[in-house]
């Protein structure tokens, strides 16, 4: 190296300019250095030219008169609305996660699935559990969605939906022959309401990663909040569908759920769920706007304290980067400078000079040294993880036992909701009302989380808010135990913004803790943790318990427990679960504040990666 290169080197001035290509370097003729810099100047103009032009082109694009042969503007900008439209494409978004939370509204049909072929409480919990355990573990139709796109999964999606519901609409129509024996019957069902859970997955993988990757990071949230309040509202309008246009005729209503999710998601999927592509002028745009807004951004980035102790903690999070490479580039790039002489070609010096652009751009954006070092670290691409690398973290065994018991924990009482009004001594019906409510809270709090958890990612984390939902759950938990059935109208509204807060935020991390490429099996994964909680605790350990406690009761060959110890025992241990959960959340706090620390400064600073 020479000894000029490595005065410049030590030279604070070059790291703190804004541009190191204003440098002028030693041991250059002048012929070669006024070439140099003159090219800058030409690039720059050309650099600005061209945008120019492109934001010309945009705005005079649809004046512009038809050439022979080229197709009419109008055509194209019809095709652009419907077909490239980030918004309209989530607008169909929206409907078809509706259409894709229809199983949700089993717990007002089990009441008569259960009479009308004579099954026992366990029988019909599991029944209902394999529709949920179809929908959580979604490993096979997000690897679909994750490896060949959006568009076979949600064909695949709309077969699946339709085939659940018209087989069951067989069977229990009798078209099909019912089974003599229970068992058979029983799982034969669950296979059904299988299919209906894949086919609901299916859909929700597909419009999720869609949306995810159609917007940016700032709007994550709101995104994931507004397309899971279409599954939440699904339940509600369902219910009342099947209670009040179909006055209970369960025929009617799979025949009808059948014919409109296997259609919809299948014509409006195909048609309208796209991924958009960015613009380049839109990309350059931002960019431009990004250095307009420096300073407005100084000012946020000054109420930042870096703290010493936070390096490591944002490093666990992002692809690791060779300081001393980058610093080997930028000296072998002046040395090759410094030894160009001065008959050099033109060419030579360009390419140079499009070289050292290159790295300076790595280096530096701002003038401020503290914009520089929070610059550096927003724009470090974080680590895609896969499947494989997902199970080998402990963050995702953290949130898979948060999920597990607060997810668990509300399916206990949404999949035993008719069971719980028949044992406090209320009629079979009632909890139409209170499906209902649950699933417009539920769906009010996955818009009210993920447009909250939003607006206030400056300064509060996805964990925290986690945290919140979780603690709301806990309470719920913990008013089941003294509640009456008059005041299960009240609890299952707060279950409802419990729930849907557990699923939102949950949701949020993993695509923000592990990255949005491998987000489908990532979130299916994830959602295995709701399987277990809807099989362990909402079937199997409620249904067990509910049997124990029968004392004589029954009705034909069915068997009803009343009084509070038919789920009394159930609540005691998901109240505990959900504390296990609320400690967990803090640890997860205190484990992914370096994760949020880079997307805080990516947020201010307006930097998509």
């Amino acid at each position: 190296m020479s000894e000029d290169t490595s005065k410049i080197l030590n030279d604070d001035n070059f790291y703190e300019s804004s541009n190191v290509v204003n440098v002028s370097f030693p041991n250059v003729s002048s012929e070669v250095n006024n070439n140099y810099q003159s090219k800058q100047i030409e690039i720059e103009e050309e650099e600005k030219q061209v945008i120019n032009n492109n934001s010309l082109n945009n705005d005079i694009d649809t004046q512009k008169p038809k050439e022979e042969g080229s197709p009419s503007g109008i055509p194209q900008m019809i095709y652009t609305f419907l077909f490239e439209n980030v918004y309209l494409s989530f607008f169909f978004g929206v409907f078809l996660m509706f259409l894709s939370g229809t199983h949700y509204a089993f717990s007002s049909i089990s009441p008569t699935i259960k009479s009308e072929l004579n099954l026992s409480q366990i029988e019909v919990n599991l029944i209902g559990t394999f529709g949920n355990i179809g929908t959580y573990f979604a490993l096979p139709i997000s690897f679909l969605n994750d490896i060949f796109g959006s568009k076979i999964t949600l064909f695949m999606s709309s077969i699946l939906l339709f085939s659940g519901y018209f087989l069951f609409y067989l069977v229990y129509n009798e078209i099909i022959p019912r089974l003599e024996n229970s068992l058979s019957m029983v799982v034969l069902l669950c296979f059904f309401m299988v299919l209906m859970g894949q086919g609901s997955a299916g859909v929700y993988a597909a419009v999720a990663t869609t949306n995810i990757k159609n917007f940016s990071l700032k709007h994550r949230g709101k995104v994931i909040g507004i397309l899971g309040s279409g599954v939440a509202l699904s339940s509600a309008l369902f219910s009342m569908l099947y209670s009040s246009f179909f006055d209970g005729a369960l025929e009617g209503y799979l025949l009808f759920t059948s014919i409109l999710t296997g259609s919809c998601v299948l014509i409006l999927g195909l048609l309208f769920v796209n991924q958009i592509k960015q613009s380049t002028t839109t990309t350059n745009n931002n960019n431009n706007n990004k250095k307009d807004d420096e300073a407005s951004v100084n000012e946020s980035i000054n109420q930042i304290k870096i703290e010493e102790s936070m390096e490591n903690e944002v490093d666990e999070f992002v692809h690791p980067v060779d300081e001393e490479e980058d610093i080997v580039d930028e000296v072998a790039m002046i040395d090759k400078v410094s030894n160009v002489s001065s008959d050099d070609n033109e060419n030579e010096t360009r390419s140079l000079l499009v070289e050292e652009q290159r790295i300076s751009s790595s280096y530096t954006t701002f003038h401020n040294p503290k914009m520089n070092h929070i610059y550096k670290i927003a724009n470090t691409p974080l680590k895609d993880y896969n499947p494989i690398q997902l199970l080998l973290s402990l963050d995702f065994y953290i949130l898979f036992f948060i999920y597990f018991a607060g997810m668990g924990s509300g399916l206990v009482i949404i999949n035993n909701l008719g069971s719980i009004v028949i044992s406090f001594g209320g009629k079979d019906g009632q909890q139409h009302f209170m499906v209902q409510l649950f699933a417009v809270s539920n769906c009010l709090s996955r818009l009210m989380f993920g447009l909250v958890s939003d607006r206030f990612s400056k300064y509060v984390t996805r964990a925290t808010f986690l945290t919140g939902a979780v603690t709301l759950m806990l309470i719920n938990q913990l008013l089941t135990l003294v509640a009456p059935l008059w005041f299960y109208y009240l609890l299952v509204i707060l279950l409802g913004i419990a729930f849907g807060g557990i699923a939102v935020i949950g949701t949020a991390i993993i695509s923000e803790r592990y990255s949005p490429k491998y987000f489908a099996m990532n979130n299916s994964l994830l959602s295995i943790a709701s399987s277990l909680g809807s099989i362990g605790l909402a079937t199997f350990l409620a249904g067990h318990i509910y049997e124990i406690n029968i004392h004589g009761h029954s009705h034909g060959h069915l068997k009803y427990c009343y009084g509070r110890e038919c789920f009394q025992i159930t609540f005691y241990i998901t109240t505990g679960l959900c504390t296990a959960a609320f400690a967990l959340c803090l640890i997860l706090m205190y484990r992914t504040r370096g994760l949020y620390r880079i997307l805080y400064y990516r947020k201010v600073l307006n930097v998509n990666n």
